[in-house]
């Protein structure tokens, strides 16, 4: 409570900051005769600062700058005729003229360069530092307009790719005042990206996409999404470099329009059969649209299910980083797990000496079974002894998992952090332990120097493949089957990285664990009396329309080397169509015999074993039935009979597969992936949504028609209902529950809806 006294009105005690600006002031200069105040004032610097720079070059430097920006294109050029064949004034006119930031400036540069008066290092220097400098309003952008067109200038490719940057920056400085930018100032851009697709000139769609992203226009955002690697456009036959930069030129645009951006590069980021490069570029941009809390959750989620190591990393210091975060953030919400919870186990190792001190140690465990953490503790019994050693393990996901070790005095002399990681590298199986450290005993790296000097230099030579850099504080060790009998090795080591690639010979025995055996031999799908085993060997009942063919397996690379079909006939019977190379293959069955047709033409049975003329196709007898053989086309064999059908597919094309057979990824919790790419629980769904569309089952010519080069998509869709956003506020249609679904799915719908402002 304040005293009781009389106070006086001394207004109000709320802080005010002022609002004058303090800075240096700057002498005006006061402008008598313009000509003699340049030529004396250029004079000063050259002379006075040629061996050291004198205590008042700062202010004649910007007192010359003040007379450049008064003086007219004629007053410049007699400047520059007075002194441009003295290398120390030349120097000093070059090196103001951007600083002055005016077009009769720009223009100067410009004539001179015309006039051939300037090497390309002078012009480049002066249009660099202009363009910045340069107070950008429309003359200036005529001025850089008229540059981008000249001949002298798109014949040097630096000086082209100069003005083409500098373009777009003047763009972007242009408009960033303005509520509406002129569409016109991009227009030819984007003439210009439409040609090199055109023409397939990669490195002009490199530039002119750099020179969309300086301008960040959002009119530009229509060109931009036709070089945009979304499927089943034609930008996905572009170079990926092309697709990288296509990508970042987005950014600057999603300043302006963070929504449309961030749907769009939502779409690139969920897209797992997109290179890892792009998705990560992808990721980039959608934290520039400032994305909500919700979607920033998901995006966490969906990373800690991500299976491709290369997108899952990057490279290794961004692989670091994104795993350290993940892990720091369950680590820094509760560091030591002993304040909430009891421990799980302690074991104490103890002895009395003969003075009565205590010595031992004591092993704590504690567990976080929420956030699958364990963390143990290892102390001194010892009162004079602080040495500990801590240990915490987080199963990130079921392809990673993180450990920290930390020890010395209170846990915090040494430290070492391990990932141990599967999934894919490229097309592989893979998986990886890293390392990383901030600081290590010298013994440690002592010992290790000793081991790598036992291994004889010319055992070393046989193996590496290549070396590049690594990070000084890491060592990672990477193992990827590329084949049935060949493994690369990926050494990290913190001098440089070495690759290895090595057969693996028959006589040496090695202990594949099962998750792993998988991927060491060609993938078996089969089925007998309608009920299919995938290649991941899941079972299910398949039910399908007569006479409509379903795609068993096909290639779903952008090679697409082959597709193998199935329908029912009309004795109910199956029958094979292996579309490969440039052949159709029909197998089936005549009363009870197995029939073979090529192209539409019956092949006697006599007439096997059939070999292509030119691809290594063939096809031969196989017990009760026939088999098509095509190993180096991925297509190991496909075999038919009266009562079954079996396809083999080569390790190599693991992964890459689709259709009723699955992926051949080995995983089998996704193993019912529709043709849209959608995963369902549901056998039917996931057999019909391979059925190939058709107007009539019974029409088999129709159903063939254009299928060897034709990729089938199908395709549903998610809506963002706006009546159904605010449980307290929503309006329901009467007739809202008469509408039919064709069907309905579980999705994460804040990557696609948002809420309204009224109820967010």
């Amino acid at each position: 409570m304040p005293v009781k006294a009389e106070y006086r009105q001394r207004g109000s005690v709320q802080y005010e900051f002022s609002t004058e600006l303090l800075q240096t002031p700057i002498q005006l200069v006061k402008v008598t005769n313009l000509q003699t105040q340049i030529e004396a004032v250029l004079s000063h610097i050259v002379a006075n600062n040629v061996e050291r720079v004198h205590d008042d070059a700062p202010l004649r430097f910007w007192e010359f700058i003040q007379l450049l920006r008064m003086a007219k294109l004629e007053d410049l050029q007699m400047v520059w005729r007075q002194h441009k064949t003295n290398p120390a004034y030349r120097q000093w006119i070059l090196d103001t003229l951007p600083s002055v930031g005016t077009p009769v400036a720009l223009r100067f540069i410009i004539q001179r360069f015309e006039a051939a008066e300037l090497s390309t290092v002078e012009v480049a220097q002066a249009l660099i530092a202009s363009v910045h400098m340069v107070t950008a309003n429309h003359e200036a952008i005529q001025l850089f307009d008229s540059l981008r067109v000249n001949p002298k200038i798109k014949t040097n490719p630096v000086l082209n790719e100069i003005v083409l940057l500098g373009y777009g920056t003047m763009v972007s400085k242009y408009c960033a005042d303005k509520p509406v930018c002129p569409v016109e100032l991009v227009k030819p851009i984007h003439t210009l990206l439409a040609e090199s697709v055109s023409k397939g000139e990669t490195w002009q769609m490199i530039s002119i996409l750099k020179v969309l992203s300086n301008a960040g226009h959002p009119m530009s955002l229509k060109p931009i999404t036709k070089v945009l690697p979304i499927h089943g456009t034609a930008a996905t036959s572009l170079p990926t470099r092309v697709h990288a930069e296509a990508i970042m030129a987005l950014r600057n645009i999603a300043k302006k329009e963070p929504r449309l951006v961030q749907e769009m590069a939502l779409q690139l980021y969920m897209d797992k059969a997109l290179h890892p490069e792009l998705r990560m570029l992808a990721c980039i941009v959608i934290f520039e649209t400032r994305p909500a809390v919700g979607l920033v959750t998901s995006l966490a989620n969906l990373l800690k299910m991500e299976e491709n190591l290369q997108f899952h990393a990057g490279s290794s210091s961004q692989k670091s980083r994104s795993s350290a975060s993940s892990f720091e953030a369950i680590y820094n919400k509760n560091k030591f797990l002993g304040t909430e919870n009891a421990p799980a186990f302690a074991v104490i190792l103890q002895a009395v000496r003969t003075d009565g001190k205590l010595q031992g140690y004591q092993i704590t465990g504690y567990a976080d079974k929420t956030n699958a953490r364990l963390q143990l503790i290892l102390a001194a019994l010892a009162a004079d002894n602080n040495w500990r050693l801590c240990a915490d393990g987080v199963l990130l996901s079921k392809h990673k998992a993180t450990a920290k070790i930390a020890w010395g005095q209170a846990c915090k002399q040494y430290d070492l952090t391990v990932t141990a990681e599967t999934g894919l590298l490229g097309p592989s199986p893979a998986a990886r332990l890293r390392m990383t450290w901030n600081q290590l005993p010298v013994v440690f790296k002592r010992y290790a120097k000793k081991a790598y000097d036992y291994i004889p230099a010319y055992v070393l030579e046989s193996f590496i493949r290549s070396r590049d850099n690594n990070s000084v504080d890491q060592l990672s060790f990477t193992v990827a089957a590329t084949s049935e009998r060949t493994l690369d090795l990926i050494f990290k080591t913190p001098t440089y990285i070495t690759v290895l690639k090595k057969n693996l010979r028959r006589a040496i025995l090695v202990q594949v664990p099962n998750c792993l055996l998988f991927f060491f031999h060609s993938a078996e799908c089969s089925s007998i009396r309608d009920t299919v085993t995938t290649f991941n060997n899941r079972k299910y009942k398949n039910e399908m329309p007569q006479y409509c063919y379903q795609i068993l397996a096909q290639d779903c690379s952008e090679e697409m080397k082959f597709m193998v079909l199935l329908r029912k006939d009309d004795n109910v019977h199956n029958h094979i169509n292996v579309k490969i190379a440039d052949i159709d293959i029909d197998l089936y069955l005549r009363d009870t015999n197995v029939v073979v047709k090529v192209n539409g033409r019956e092949v006697p049975t006599s007439h096997l074993p059939y070999q292509h003329p030119t691809a290594k196709i063939e096809i031969r007898p196989n017990k009760d039935g026939i088999s098509v053989y095509a190993p180096s086309l991925g297509l190991h064999e496909v075999y038919f009979d009266k009562n079954s059908w079996k396809i083999k597919v080569a390790d190599w094309i693991k992964g890459q597969t689709c259709g009723l057979c699955g992926k051949a990824d080995g995983e089998i919790r996704q193993e019912y992936r529709t043709s849209n790419g959608r995963v369902t629980k549901n056998a039917v769904s996931f057999a019909h949504s391979w059925v190939l569309p058709a107007e009539n089952c019974r029409d088999t010519t129709g159903n063939m028609k254009d299928l060897t080069r034709t990729e089938f998509e199908f395709n549903s869709f998610l809506y963002c209902l706006d009546l159904l956003v605010c449980a307290d506020a929503a309006v329901i249609p009467q007739d809202f529950y008469n509408y039919s679904v064709d069907m309905r799915e579980t999705t994460q719908a804040h990557l696609a809806c948002s809420c309204t402002p009224q109820c967010a």
